[in-house]
């Protein structure tokens, strides 16, 4: 497997489109992600859960509402 760049490359890096509400996002898979995510859904009664995600890890989500 391939080594990830640096920490100080890795905080510049965001996913701009994540859809954390297809599949179960654990505490543990938030706290070792490296980047930030972009996170939306693509259904309307999921969007408290994309709110709900940034609200809880702000330096690591986006949450992309429109």
């Amino acid at each position: 497997m391939a080594e990830l760049p640096p920490p100080e490359v890795l905080k510049h890096i965001t996913d701009v489109h994540c859809h954390p509400t297809d599949s179960p996002v654990s505490d543990a898979s938030m706290q070792q992600l490296k980047i930030s995510i972009c996170a939306m859904s693509y259904m309307q009664s999921n969007q408290d859960q994309v709110k709900a995600l940034a609200t809880s890890y702000p330096d690591k989500v986006l949450p992309a509402f429109g």
